[in-house]
């Protein structure tokens, strides 16, 4: 077993919400060039989203309209840097935990912004005549129950999606990526 160094990132969605990522491998000290920047071999970069290099649309860096880049680009730090079968195992789970986490925190985002809107919704009905109150405030609370449950769809397709075709295809098809590391131009000790 290779020493992981476990750490955590501290990733900005793009809602402003600061989250808590899991990364092994120095990845939340690394610097944007080791992660980013084309390499010798084959001038692809370490991180590149989610998939192969080169797929782009194939595989989706986002799920439902959710970004996810920054599990793949964690993930593919792990695949170059693992050596065993557990590396392996461990950075596809923290691949489906990060998603997972990223997943919930924008329904808990999205859920609160629906919250609000009802609210200054129901506020601004009070200010008017009882029976034009009364029909608004149905109104307001039928298109905030259809929100909600919308939404609550939405988080748990993601999950689905998330679990059952991105985890499962890492675990299934990552083999080769993680087990033909390609020449870098540093050192995990470098960093």
């Amino acid at each position: 077993m290779s020493e992981r160094y476990k750490g955590i990132l501290f990733y900005t969605m793009e809602n402003d919400q600061a989250i808590g990522l899991t990364c092994h491998f120095k990845f939340e000290k690394a610097s944007v060039l080791q992660k980013y920047c084309p390499q010798p071999s084959g001038n692809r970069p370490i991180c590149n989203g989610c998939g192969p290099a080169g797929y782009g649309a194939v595989v989706p860096d986002s799920i439902l309209g959710v970004d996810i880049k920054i599990c793949g680009d964690i993930h593919n730090w792990g695949y170059q840097f693992g050596l065993d079968r557990e590396d392996k195992m461990v950075v596809d789970e923290t691949f489906r935990d990060n998603m997972d986490r990223i997943i919930r925190a924008d329904f808990e985002h999205e859920t609160r912004v629906e919250q609000q809107k009802y609210f200054e919704a129901i506020r601004a009905i009070k200010s008017t005549n009882s029976l034009v109150r009364k029909i608004r405030s149905r109104w307001a609370d039928y298109c905030h129950q259809r929100k909600t449950e919308y939404l609550k769809e939405m988080y748990e397709s993601r999950l689905t999606i998330a679990g059952d075709i991105y985890a499962k295809a890492v675990m299934v098809f990552g083999g080769s990526s993680f087990w033909d590391k390609r020449p870098i131009n540093f050192r995990l000790e470098d960093i």
